[in-house]
């Protein structure tokens, strides 16, 4: 059988929290040894984050290139395949823009936006 994914979620902050992604790139190696060693093959390790809006809460928005390109980096030195930086929020237009220079910068980050309102409405 194999597993789709292993996926970590946190909220690294930023500038990044360098000691909250060591462990979560041991936890990450930990979980797939662990999962390998029952017979299962594991296709890729991922790392998901609080919706970037709150990552760069009181920032630019177009510092989202950066955090993108920095956290892909360390996610990589940590064997992990993907990133995910949330979704761009309805209550941050600006969130939306900074989306597409993120991921012309980056190879291997996801990112996405809610398309409904604050309260749930489409």
């Amino acid at each position: 059988m194999k597993i789709r994914s292993i996926t970590c979620f946190i909220n690294p902050g930023w500038p990044l929290d360098e000691a909250l992604l060591r462990r979560a790139g041991e936890f990450i190696a930990s979980a797939k040894q662990a999962y390998t060693a029952l017979g299962y093959e594991i296709q890729t390790a991922r790392l998901a984050t609080a919706p970037f809006p709150h990552l760069l809460a009181g920032r630019n928005p177009d510092e989202l290139v950066s955090l993108a390109v920095t956290l892909e980096q360390a996610a990589r030195s940590l064997g992990l395949e993907y990133v995910s930086l949330g979704p761009a929020l309805p209550d941050d237009f600006a969130s939306y823009a900074a989306i597409p220079s993120a991921i012309a910068a980056t190879q291997n980050v996801f990112l996405t936006g809610l398309l409904t309102t604050s309260g749930g409405g489409v």
